[in-house]
C-alpha cells in the first residue's frame, strides 16, 4: 500500500475511535514516505484526541517543517499551545491563520481564549465578537464571551 492509502485507512480508524490502529497506519505511512505530511497530521490529530499534547505538538511541528503554510498544522499547534497554557506562543500561529482565513470563527474563538489566559479580556472579547459576527449562535463563542466578561466582574 502507498502512504496515501495507509493515511485514508488511518482516518477511518481515527473516526471510529480506534486510536491504536490509526497510529499504526499513520506511522507506517510516515515511515514509508518521510515527505508525506498528511501522515504527520494524522499522527498529531490522533495524539490530540488521546490527550497526548506534547506528542501532538511534535507531529504538528513535523507537518509544518514539511509544509510551513499548512493551516491544519498551525491550527492544531495553536490549540495544543493553549492547552499547555502557552497562549503567547499560540497567538502568532492563530494570527497567521486569521489573516489567511478571516471567515473562520474557530480561529477567533482560540484567539479569544489565548488573550483571556493572558489576562487581556478586552482583546479576548473583541475576538469572540468577531467570531460571533460569523457564527452568531455558536455556543462556544457565547460561553467564552460570557466567561470573559465574568473575569472582569461584568456579570450583567
Amino acid at each position: 500500500m502507498d502512504s496515501e492509502s495507509l493515511r485514508m485507512m488511518g482516518e477511518s480508524f481515527l473516526k471510529a475511535g480506534d486510536y491504536g490502529n490509526a497510529m499504526r497506519l499513520y506511522q507506517r505511512a510516515a515511515n514509508e514516505n518521510p515527505a508525506h505530511g498528511a501522515s504527520r497530521l494524522g499522527l498529531a490529530r490522533t495524539d490530540q484526541a488521546m490527550g497526548a499534547t506534547d506528542a501532538a505538538l511534535n507531529f504538528y511541528d513535523q507537518a509544518l517543517s514539511l509544509d510551513p503554510n499548512n493551516a491544519e498544522a498551525k491550527l492544531g499547534t495553536g490549540q495544543m499551545l493553549i492547552t499547555k497554557n502557552r497562549p503567547a506562543d499560540a497567538i502568532p500561529y492563530l494570527n497567521a491563520l486569521q489573516k489567511a482565513d478571516p471567515g473562520n470563527y474557530k480561529i477567533y474563538n482560540m484567539l479569544g481564549l489565548a488573550h483571556d489566559l493572558m489576562g487581556d479580556q478586552e482583546t479576548a472579547q473583541m475576538n469572540y465578537g468577531r467570531g460571533l459576527e460569523i457564527s452568531p449562535d455558536n455556543i462556544s463563542l457565547l460561553n467564552n464571551l460570557a466567561l470573559s466578561f465574568a473575569f472582569e466582574g461584568q456579570y450583567a
